[in-house]
């Protein structure tokens, strides 16, 4: 009975580390082809703040508009940031 369990903690453990390994993997491989992609300078149109209402109270996270062109055509994105800046019950001091 020990020898199994310790046969499917064996399995569990290596299949959390062969998907740790993959997901490296993913990374390391998408970073090197970042590099070969154009570069190009982009303009910031807007900047706000926006909230949602969470677990912990009101969250405060930056959003922002852009552009930018690559060969000769112009494309648009938003992107908001991932971590809350700011919680509704901490305060800000300016």
């Amino acid at each position: 009975m020990v020898a199994k369990r310790q046969l499917i903690l064996a399995l569990v453990t290596s299949a959390f580390g062969a998907l740790l390994l993959v997901y490296g993997a993913k990374g390391v491989l998408l970073e090197r082809a970042q590099k070969s992609w154009p570069r190009t300078d982009g303009i910031v149109r807007s900047v706000q703040i926006t909230w949602s209402d969470g677990k912990n109270g009101r969250l405060w996270c930056p959003e922002w508009r852009y552009e930018y062109s690559v060969d000769d055509r112009r494309y648009f994105n938003r992107k908001r940031a991932t971590k809350a800046l700011l919680t509704g019950r901490q305060r800000l001091i300016a």
